[in-house]
């Protein structure tokens, strides 16, 4: 998220977004993520990381670590309704503090009614797989659209490129899990947060809605 005391803002409507330029102090949350298994993937973004952006509502752990199995459920792609009969299985999570990561599909309603579905369903992070072929994730800043007061969880959008390859993975290491093919192996996520300060002029694309 950002904390800042902006020094000059242009803001200019374009469809559904706002694009603004603004040169100020910045605190501003980074963070890394780490593919930790199966060894195939992490093999897969070794000389591409996954890139992301994280929403400015939720909750940013700075100074945490944050290791989970990562679960998503086609019948509930997009994430805009209650995930009625899941449950998110403990087994496969790496350490003690069990974090589930669930994945989502861009669309149909806002950024934050998919993270409080999520929220509801037990996870401790939302990462949501953008719409847009060939679009950059960093540059797209996910705002609280009035109803995030209540969300505690940290959300994140990567590419679709990315997004599809980490769907498919868990379904295939689930499939084969379940039908007793290869290594026990599911794919787990590593995420470390940290915050850093600095000062420079960025451009975003500030949206409300996850169409």
């Amino acid at each position: 998220g950002i904390n800042a005391e902006y020094m000059g803002i242009i803001a200019k409507m374009k469809g559904k977004s706002i694009q603004i330029f603004f040169l100020c102090f910045l605190g501003l949350s980074y963070a890394a993520v780490r593919i930790f298994s199966p060894p195939s993937l992490v093999k897969s973004f070794d000389k591409n990381p996954i890139r992301f952006n994280f929403a400015t509502y939720g909750q940013f752990p700075s100074g945490s670590s944050l290791a989970g199995r990562v679960f998503y459920y086609p019948e509930y792609a997009d994430g805009c309704q209650r995930f009625e009969g899941k449950a998110l299985d403990p087994i496969g999570d790496p350490d003690e503090d069990v974090s589930p990561i669930v994945l989502v599909d861009r669309g149909n309603c806002t950024f934050v009614r998919k993270t409080m579905n999520v929220q509801e369903l037990g996870a401790a992070l939302v990462i949501i797989v953008d719409n847009r072929d060939g679009a950059n994730p960093e540059t797209l800043n996910m705002i609280d659209d009035g109803t995030g007061r209540n969300v505690v969880i940290p959300t994140m959008i990567i590419s679709k490129e990315d997004g599809k390859k980490l769907e498919a993975e868990v379904l295939r290491t689930e499939k084969n899990i379940l039908e007793k093919k290869g290594a026990k192996e599911y794919v787990v996520l590593v995420v470390d947060f940290e915050t850093k300060a600095d000062a420079e002029q960025i451009k975003y694309d500030i949206w409300y809605a996850s169409g």
